[in-house]
């Protein structure tokens, strides 16, 4: 069950709070729960009219192993959050007392996935339980486009499961609007099949993308053993990264949507205990996997790493997309 809140007013924001306590009430979840639910739905809703004027809001009930809880999509066309790692760290310095904002999403949900795309827009998704429950890897994703340009041609989406994420990342040869064009017709593809093993939504995507430029593609799937399966076309990097070793995903050269691509692809398995984080980097990042031999990713949130890439690998002739996975 989901309903929609638009955002476009202040008053908006007190309809979506009075939405969230509908909700506490009718899944019978704790105050105490449901008074951090209007909380983080308050503060997204003011994000949202404060740096992009306007938004969408989602509410979802949801369930973990019998544990009610609820979660919480805000989705806007803003110029995307600037300073991410400042954005969720900040703290009041009013007695000590923590800040309202994106600060108290993150101290208040459970999980938090981010995926922010300078000039295009912010999504947030957190996600809050009546208890503690296990926990779900999350997402992070940070892109902008080449300096000066005003359309990235990369692009990504993760999608979920009970107890598995699914992620992809494209990079449309070239730049601007044609490259994009390519990128965002890989994610439809990989959204229509969404069982689909990942070197088989590679060999879809190949005859999908024939009548464009083309892409670098790599779509991996996560399960919450430890295992990771991917199969990747082209020169987007993409590893494990744990205590400072890098496990590398192979990736076959060529360009989805050539037509040729889909002739040697082969899944690729690799290790992801608790504790290591995935990465994967467009080449507008040069050597992006070099951040997690060289700086102590261990409890770093997903964001800050990679913003950190972002700012120190990313080169100012081409578009750069990170995302990271804990």
């Amino acid at each position: 069950m989901s309903d929609l809140v638009e955002i476009r007013e202040d008053a908006d924001v007190s309809a979506a709070a009075r939405l969230v306590r509908e909700i506490g009430d009718r899944s019978r979840l704790s105050g105490p729960t449901t008074e951090s639910l209007i909380t983080v739905i308050a503060a997204l809703a003011t994000n949202q009219l404060r740096h992009a004027s306007r938004g969408r809001i989602l509410v979802r009930t949801d369930a973990r192993d019998g544990v009610p809880g609820v979660e919480i999509e805000a989705v806007d066309a803003g110029p995307g959050i600037a300073d991410p790692t400042a954005s969720f760290a900040e703290e009041s310095r009013r007695s000590g007392a923590r800040a309202g904002g994106l600060a108290s999403v993150r101290r208040l949900s459970a999980e938090v996935d981010l995926d922010v795309r300078a000039g295009e827009g912010t999504r947030i998704v957190a996600r809050m339980y009546d208890r503690p429950v296990p926990r779900r890897r999350t997402v992070t994703i940070l892109g902008r486009p080449l300096p000066g340009g005003r359309m990235s041609g990369d692009a990504s989406a993760f999608w979920r499961g009970d107890a598995f994420v699914r992620v992809m990342l494209c990079d449309g040869l070239g730049h601007g609007a044609e490259a994009r064009q390519a990128s965002e017709l890989a994610i439809r593809t990989a959204n229509a099949i969404p069982d689909a093993a990942p070197e088989a939504v590679l060999a879809a995507c190949d005859a999908a993308l024939r009548p464009t430029r083309g892409a670098a593609v790599t779509m991996v799937h996560v399960d919450e053993r430890g295992h990771l399966t991917g199969a990747s076309v082209g020169n987007i990097e993409a590893g494990v990264c744990q205590g400072g070793v890098v496990s590398r995903l192979p990736a076959q050269p060529g360009v989805v949507g050539s037509g040729r691509a889909r002739e040697r692809l082969r899944p690729s398995r690799l290790p992801m205990p608790r504790g290591s984080i995935f990465v994967l980097a467009t080449d507008g990042s040069t050597y992006p996997l070099a951040e997690c031999r060289v700086a102590d990713t261990a409890g770093v949130p997903p964001w800050v790493l990679a913003q950190r890439i972002l700012e120190r690998c990313a080169r100012d002739t081409d578009d750069a997309m990170v995302v990271v996975v804990v």
